[in-house]
């Protein structure tokens, strides 16, 4: 995620014989986006380590950017053979920026009562824009929403006790949930949309299973039947959490007692770790990129 950076402290190449292959001068860039644009921090230069492993030969450099991606793009070496350019290690010191209640990413389903047998209306479906388009949901629901097992049989265990469990993936202050009630339209089938969850209850945890904290109790509309409208309802909550659980209480009189839902988005703000200034990371190809610089 995105950090205002403070400095960064770098191990040099420290193969015993070899410290030649370690990197001399380069710069560090530093961008919000994997594609950039990168933005130049600085030209720094490394010395070259010692080939022993019993001091501790790293270099702080200090810097100020903001971004989730640094790149160091590597100037020159120490003169090394073959064009080798090394590194031993890299950490970064920091502050996390969060973007306050903005739509969370990368959720993933923590534990679901039931997924319907037979058919492809796994819970996975509720996070992964299948069936969303510009905040309109189709009225497929293989492949696009969830149902539960109910009562309906066909080798599965009866579930009369629904409910969702998301993982945010960290902790976040959590100020809003939109949610697509299920939307299946089948000519001569409209009962197919009393399916969807009528009451519910939205809990909230650090974690899987801790203790949760309810949030409220709400109502969902029966969902149009149609793809071609916005129908998905705002609920405004207040806590704190990784993982957010939607306990159904009940539906809109649907068959089987199936539970069903389209889609679930949750809007919030990062809490950031204290103390405020922490080790960010080590090497990692997510967050580091390091390039040599071309020559003509």
């Amino acid at each position: 995620s995105a950090h205002d950076i403070s400095s960064i402290r770098i191990w040099n190449y420290n193969e015993i014989n070899l410290p030649t292959r370690g990197v001399r001068d380069f710069e560090l860039l530093v961008s919000d986006t994997l594609g950039g644009p990168f933005t130049s921090a600085g030209t720094f230069t490394l010395s070259q380590a010692p080939g022993a492993q019993n001091v501790d030969f790293s270099e702080n450099f200090n810097f100020n950017a903001t971004g989730r991606f640094v790149k160091l793009d590597v100037i020159n070496g120490h003169g090394g053979d073959n064009g080798f350019f090394g590194l031993s290690e890299v950490q970064f010191q920091g502050k996390g920026v969060t973007t306050p209640n903005a739509r969370i990413t990368g959720i993933t389903i923590a534990d679901v009562s039931s997924n319907l047998t037979g058919f492809n209306r796994g819970a996975q479906h509720l996070v992964d824009n299948s069936g969303l388009f510009n905040d309109t949901h189709v009225v497929a629901p293989d492949g696009n929403m969830w149902l539960n097992q109910g009562t309906f049989g066909n080798g599965g265990a009866a579930d009369t006790a629904p409910e969702v469990t998301f993982d945010l993936g960290r902790l976040y202050d959590v100020t809003s949930l939109k949610i697509w009630n299920y939307n299946e339209f089948l000519a001569g089938r409209a009962d197919l949309l009393r399916r969807g969850v009528n009451e519910f209850e939205i809990l909230i945890s650090d974690t899987l299973d801790g203790d949760y904290t309810s949030l409220g109790l709400f109502n969902l509309a029966i969902a149009p039947g149609v793809g071609n409208v916005d129908f998905g309802q705002i609920f405004n909550v207040d806590g704190q959490g990784r993982y957010i659980k939607l306990d159904l209480l009940s539906n809109h009189g649907g068959d089987n007692n199936f539970f069903g839902l389209s889609e679930v988005q949750v809007f919030g703000t990062a809490v950031v770790p204290e103390p405020a200034s922490a080790l960010l990371a080590t090497l990692g190809m997510a967050g580091l990129l390091i390039t040599r610089r071309r020559r003509a």
